[in-house]
């Protein structure tokens, strides 16, 4: 990126050229094309689209929620459709996690990425199960949050391990 400096009178006086740690640091001078962009954001529609036909009456589920524990001043917890919808939003979304992390790995050659789409996939179908298991009855609303906090802060220790070790 090169650009002309004028002096007062407005001639051209000097070309000017931003110096190489600015552009890397500013990210002018390097070009990475992500090829899955418009992949990820069209699966994400085919997602949402799924938890909406799984799921029709979603939005009038969450307002009658939102309205019970505005009444009730306090947590309530969650008509089913909107627990399904969350399960099958999360476990979705996992999978399509896990799904770009082996594209990268197979195609695009980008090993920091695929780990973190694999970690994030497994991050987002154990969250998944555990609001199953939440629909179920066999635990409760603060055992699932626990769980995928300490199990998230797993994933990233972990991350950061191999991340060391994988160029």
């Amino acid at each position: 990126m090169s650009l002309s400096k004028s002096d007062a009178k407005g001639s051209i006086t000097q070309e000017y050229k931003p110096s190489r740690e600015r552009e890397a640091c500013f990210g002018e001078g390097i070009r990475v094309e992500d090829y899955l962009g418009l992949v990820s954001f069209g699966i994400f529609l085919i997602i949402v689209g799924i938890v909406f036909m799984a799921s029709p009456n979603i939005f009038s589920d969450f307002s009658s929620w939102v309205e019970q524990m505005a009444n009730q001043k306090g947590y309530v917890r969650p008509p089913e459709g909107l627990i399904t919808g969350a399960m099958i939003f999360f476990g979705l979304v996992g999978l399509s996690d896990l799904f770009k992390a082996g594209f990268r790995l197979q195609i695009v050659m980008s090993k920091r990425k695929a780990l973190r789409n694999a970690f994030s996939g497994i991050a987002l179908i154990l969250l998944a199960y555990l609001i199953y298991l939440y629909s179920e009855l066999l635990i409760r609303g603060q055992t699932v949050l626990a769980i995928e906090v300490v199990a998230v802060g797993f994933l990233v220790i972990l991350y950061s391990m191999i991340r060391v070790v994988v160029k």
